[in-house]
């Protein structure tokens, strides 16, 4: 498969807290940027190793996402093709891109295509919520949920 990377710039404001006692200005650090509801992301080595829990200790309301599985994904992009060089990570995203052109290649309309707009996500969302049909989804699936899905949809035809 080959990967055609375009080159991609993000400039994001750091703020790097480092050193003995770091973690302890986690949170007035989160309160003074307004945040309110902080997302750790981790995957399950470092959950098991216990810094999860450290850095957890120092924080408010967070959400822990702990599902960073990236040679989950580089199986499935190997099915997609050959992904032999590359890191977990790289043939990870590498079988993202291949999953977009491939959409692009079959034709699959987007939201907008469908005629949604992204204004409808709630009342998407609350159809999906109340069919009955997903109550054999190995996961729970809460309303907010069904609504990061279809933000996810629609982001994915602005790609």
């Amino acid at each position: 498969m080959p990967v055609d990377v375009d080159v991609v710039r993000a400039e994001v404001p750091t703020r790097l807290i480092h050193g003995p006692g770091a973690l302890a200005h986690l949170s007035p650090t989160l309160r003074g940027l307004g945040v309110t509801r902080p997302m750790l992301v981790t995957d399950p080595g470092v959950a098991a190793a216990g810094l999860a829990d450290r850095a957890l200790e120092h924080l408010e309301n967070a959400v822990v996402f702990d599902e960073v599985r990236p040679d989950r994904y580089a199986r499935i992009a190997q099915g997609l093709g050959d992904t032999s060089g590359l890191t977990p990570l790289d043939a990870a995203l590498a079988g993202v891109e291949e999953l977009y052109r491939l959409t692009d290649d079959v034709g699959i309309p987007t939201m907008e295509e469908l005629g949604f707009s992204e204004d409808e996500i709630p009342m998407l969302a609350r159809i999906a919520f109340e069919d009955p049909q997903t109550i054999g989804n190995p996961r729970e699936v809460e309303m907010a949920d069904y609504e990061d899905i279809y933000r996810n949809a629609f982001s994915r035809g602005k790609r």
